[in-house]
């Protein structure tokens, strides 16, 4: 599942594969999913249905700030 893929690559030792930003995409609007996937590392959940522009609205502001 994502939220332990997540989990595994921020345990990676390879730098560039643990600083890798994470969006998850899930329909689950769950607080504890969420708190696992804030846990797990991830940088950002998205609920769908997805919004195209704003997803890549997001994924932009997360490749600035990538290693």
């Amino acid at each position: 599942d994502g939220i332990e893929l997540v989990r595994r690559m921020r345990l990676h030792p390879q730098r560039s594969v643990r600083t890798l930003p994470t969006v998850l995409i899930t329909a689950e609007s769950d607080p504890d999913l969420i708190a696992q996937a804030q846990r797990a590392g991830a940088d950002e959940l998205v609920l769908k249905p997805v919004v195209p522009a704003e997803l890549l609205t997001l994924v932009a502001r997360l490749c600035e700030g990538a290693p």
